[in-house]
């Protein structure tokens, strides 16, 4: 038995749980609290050690509320720890697929703290690993290998450095080995290099976009491009620029929309080579010119559609974009608004003619009405064909060939529109520049780059 009363035993451990829990706040860390759970254990049996005289003490003797408050204690501080190791160890890509989730249904505020978590949590990791590394490199028997990332590798196997394995493993799933030339130096670039995370601060953009706040939405896609060899799903970088191109043209800033929609052609694939290799070569101008001519006769359209067919569907927007913004600029020909509309009407074209040969295989292209009236049984195509402003790129193509002195070109383009019912407000526009034909100054605008 104890000598003492139950209610001193209950004060002293009260005590022992009030210090420990003033280390566990100290210390900052939730990887100490099942060392700090073990410790206020021992403590708790030290004073009913010191009470009862150093006698044993028999754990079915003390008083019921004593065993239950100890038995509670131990494990919250245990539930507690593993919670907290649990939340941890997430990985910095599970913050962000969360952020994805909460974004999509809505929850901006809960979203955007998931990604910077996840931008801060691959930080931290990063920094960590290349300081982990930094360290074994430092160590007097790795010094003498040099930059000789191989036989740095060799001693991190012999001697089961785990801390640098870890980080050597995590870098070469992000960059392939290969890459680094086998560099001591090039392989702490990379380690630096990884604390980024364009993802993460597109998706900040994205949230930020939502809340109307356009500026710090450029600022966040600016910082994600410029980042864009870490990205790792194909084409991700063409959607940055688009995004950096659409937030200019909120801001009016026309120039630097201009400026970015001719970067995701010249630039805007992987590894910053050209999305449009047939638009940038120097030698396919003439191809161009040659296309334009033959797509201006008075049966040009059926004509061209038959000869010409490109696919390049990333790159349409662009075009398409472009294509508007010149046009509503004056810039007809010899200037580039009517080839960006013409690559804009042959890669939707292309893209509507290939889904009728999928389903009819021997299919060949005649007129532009036989293929509308096929694709009338075809709903995707026909909304494909809506969202892209198919029937406004035909009604601005004829305006940019009128504006070039080819009233005839034009007049092919808004007689088909005026026949077609599926045109919309195009239709009505046609049938009056058909009776009474003029260079038209719309509002700059376009859903090319409009939020998808």
């Amino acid at each position: 038995m104890l000598d003492m009363p139950r209610s001193g035993t209950m004060r002293a451990a009260a005590a022992q749980l009030r210090q420990v829990r003033k280390e566990a706040t100290a210390s900052g860390g939730r990887r100490d609290m099942v060392f700090l759970a073990a410790v206020f254990s021992v403590r708790v049996l030290r004073v009913f050690c010191r009470y009862s005289k150093g006698s044993m003490i028999k754990i079915t003797r003390l008083p019921a509320a004593l065993l239950r408050v100890c038995i509670f204690c131990v494990c919250v501080f245990f539930i507690g720890a593993g919670r907290g190791e649990a939340a941890s160890a997430r990985p910095w890509w599970f913050s962000l697929e969360q952020g994805k989730h909460l974004f999509r249904a809505g929850n901006y505020g809960a979203a955007l703290n998931a990604f910077e978590n996840a931008r801060r949590d691959r930080r931290e990791t990063f920094t960590r690993m290349r300081d982990n590394f930094i360290i074994l490199l430092s160590n007097p028997q790795v010094r003498p290998r040099g930059d000789a990332l191989d036989l740095v590798e060799l001693y991190i196997t012999e001697h089961s450095e785990l801390d640098a394995a870890e980080a050597l493993n995590e870098l070469y799933a992000h960059i392939p080995r290969a890459r680094l030339e086998n560099s001591v130096t090039k392989a702490l670039a990379a380690l630096a290099l990884l604390q980024h995370y364009p993802e993460a601060e597109y998706w900040i953009g994205e949230t930020c976009f939502v809340e109307g706040e356009i500026g710090i939405a450029l600022m966040q896609y600016q910082k994600s491009y410029e980042h864009r060899e870490l990205f790792e799903a194909p084409g991700f970088r063409t959607e940055v620029l688009y995004k950096i191109a659409e937030m200019r043209r909120l801001q009016k800033k026309y120039a630097e929309m201009e400026r970015a929609l001719l970067d995701i052609l010249s630039r805007g694939g992987e590894g910053d080579t050209p999305l449009d290799e047939l638009w940038e070569a120097e030698s396919n101008t003439r191809t161009r010119r040659a296309m334009a001519q033959i797509l201006g006769r008075a049966d040009g359209l059926g004509r061209f559609l038959s000869l010409y067919r490109y696919g390049n569907t990333s790159a349409e927007r662009a075009h398409r974009a472009l294509g508007f913004f010149y046009y509503e600029s004056g810039r007809y020909m010899p200037g580039p608004a009517l080839e960006h509309l013409m690559f804009s009407f042959l890669i939707q074209s292309t893209v509507v003619i290939d889904e009728i040969k999928r389903r009819q295989y021997d299919y060949e292209f005649s007129t532009l009405e036989d293929m509308m009236t096929r694709l009338r049984r075809i709903p995707a195509a026909l909304d494909y064909l809506d969202k892209n402003e198919y029937y406004r790129v035909l009604y601005c193509l004829g305006c940019a060939f009128f504006g070039a002195d080819n009233p005839a070109g034009a007049r092919q383009f808004w007689a088909f529109l005026a026949a077609e019912p599926l045109a919309g407000q195009w239709q009505p526009a046609a049938a009056r520049q058909l009776a009474s034909p003029q260079i038209e100054r719309p509002v700059l605008g376009s859903a090319a780059l409009e939020r998808r």
